[in-house]
């Protein structure tokens, strides 16, 4: 299956979108994700994973000029809600009452929730957690409900810093979102699987800063989506003009 990509997000500390990646970032990070399609209400309930991911989704779902309220979504994340998960754990390890706000919160999907009452969206949405090959089969996912549904698809990948006690090193957020397409304008899109060079695994979604790069610079690119060994055949995305 290939798609066009007609629409892309992306929130980093020093690229909030786009525009700032494509002029090489900021000089001062910004503070967290505006996450404005969730409004007040709900943005003051969503963790950072959630806030990422709306950020992101709303800005490729713009940027196509897509309809928030009927688009497919997939979300792509290694570790989930794993912040407000240990924030559990903490009060349960303190004998304190488990809050139930974060609860809600704590599952795979809540940002996909989040997004559906907010947009009042009815399409089916799902998560994808594959360890390092999660960004190659969240668009596998997505590729594949382009194909069987015809109607814009949403690809999110997304992924919060790690907190305490995990890494001494948290690392930065990043969530990178795709408008799909079966047809119009925009880059080709397609998934296969070939020898390429080792992506970087650094943060688990990484590879889709590198397909971004790919899909930005408007000439034919492979980008691995995943690590490999060898001669051992990845998960690569093919771009095309």
């Amino acid at each position: 299956m290939t798609a066009r990509v007609a629409g892309l997000g992306l929130w980093t500390p020093r690229a909030p979108s786009v525009d700032a990646w494509r002029a090489g970032g900021l000089e001062t990070p910004a503070a967290e994700p505006a996450a404005a399609l969730l409004g007040p209400r709900l943005r003051r309930r969503a963790s950072l994973l959630s806030r990422l991911t709306c950020e992101a989704l709303g800005q490729a779902v713009t940027a196509a000029g897509a309809d928030l309220a009927t688009v497919v979504v997939v979300l792509g994340s290694v570790r989930g809600e794993l912040e407000t998960t240990v924030a559990l754990l903490d009060q349960l390890a303190a004998g304190e009452v488990l809050s139930p706000a974060l609860f809600t919160n704590s599952v795979q999907n809540a940002a996909l929730g989040l997004a559906s009452i907010a947009a009042g969206n009815r399409a089916p949405s799902t998560t994808v957690a594959a360890g390092a090959a999660t960004v190659a089969m969240t668009l596998l996912e997505g590729l594949g409900l382009l194909a069987e549904r015809g109607t814009d698809v949403a690809v999110v990948l997304a992924d919060e810093p790690l907190p305490a006690p995990f890494a001494d090193d948290p690392g930065a957020p990043l969530a990178v979102a795709l408008l799909l397409r079966a047809g119009g304008p925009g880059p080709a899109l397609r998934l296969s699987r070939q020898a390429a060079p080792a992506a970087d695994l650094a943060r688990p979604a990484a590879p889709a800063l590198a397909l971004v790069d790919a899909l930005l610079v408007g000439r034919p690119a492979v980008v691995a989506l995943e690590p490999g060994e060898g001669e051992d055949d990845v998960w690569c995305a093919e771009v095309m003009p």
